[in-house]
């Protein structure tokens, strides 16, 4: 998956999900193997690479939010929400976003 990580947004957090299944797996094992350390190696790379994104979506959506660009703000905040763990306070707010932009907008058109 990580070495497909574009083609799919998803590809990305799913490899994250499946590094860290295999460490805790191989974790285990005294000495531990060369997969450990590879897969490792590949969890930062990926995880500091899902950062970097969700850093630049938020930096987007703040800017667009500043320029009152709410269709704007609403692909970034989407992008987030596919991209970030459900369970992290970033994704809640973008989803939250979502629904006060979504909203205000159907009021604009009335």
């Amino acid at each position: 998956k990580f070495r497909n990580r574009d083609a799919a947004e998803e590809n990305l957090r799913q490899s994250i999900k499946h590094y860290k299944a295999a460490i805790e797996l191989l974790e285990v094992f005294n000495p531990r193997p060369d997969d450990f350390y590879t897969a490792t190696r590949n969890l930062k790379e990926a995880q500091d690479m899902l950062d970097e994104q969700l850093k630049q979506h938020k930096f987007a959506y703040k800017k667009a939010l500043n320029l009152k660009d709410y269709d704007t703000c609403l692909l970034e905040c989407y992008a987030i929400t596919r991209k970030a763990d459900a369970n992290t306070k970033l994704y809640r707010n973008a989803r939250e976003a979502i629904i006060r932009i979504e909203e205000m907008k159907r009021k604009q058109k009335r």
